[in-house]
């Protein structure tokens, strides 16, 4: 879904492919459910992200993009969690938690993150052009993740805001 909203702003915007990139560089949704399908599902959400990866390549193709790619995008965040809970750093959703741990979600964000980002680089490195490994793309893919999740997170406040009010 989150692809779709960025292809849905591409359409409206410019059909040009360069449009596209840039706008899933600068608010990339799907890092965003990545980390949340992990926080809430553990490892079990590995495989719905994998084949929501591999859905997305077919709907979505683009440059470089390949089955290697939709395993390092789908397993980013599970690997991330679990450097954390192998270093006695459980940041899995409790289910006694009251609220949202966001600090843990950015910081297990910006690692997956990292994971994605250099997983793809070894994939592309063989025909990759050389500004692809440049710092400021790294950043550039960094922001673009990390503005993602910020809003995955503000939308899920948001929602779980409206919903204890309706209970109140």
């Amino acid at each position: 879904m989150a692809y779709g909203v960025l292809e849905a702003l591409n359409a409206s915007l410019n059909s040009e492919s360069q449009t596209y990139y840039g706008l899933s560089l600068l608010l990339f949704l799907p890092h965003g459910i990545r980390v949340f399908a992990t926080y809430f599902m553990g490892f079990r959400a590995l495989p719905p992200l994998l084949i929501g990866q591999l859905i997305c390549l077919q709907l979505f193709p683009h440059p470089g993009n390949s089955l290697a790619m939709c395993l390092v995008g789908a397993s980013c965040a599970p690997l991330a969690f679990e450097i954390f809970r192998q270093a006695d750093i459980n940041l899995y959703h409790s289910k006694g938690a009251q609220s949202l741990n966001w600090r843990a979600l950015l910081l297990v964000g910006i690692i997956a993150s990292l994971i994605n980002d250099i997983g793809s680089r070894l994939i592309l490195s063989v025909d990759a052009p050389a500004a692809l490994f440049s710092p400021s793309y790294f950043l550039f893919f960094m922001l673009g993740d990390i503005a993602g999740l910020i809003v995955c997170i503000v939308i899920f406040q948001i929602i779980v805001h409206q919903l204890q009010a309706k209970t109140h």
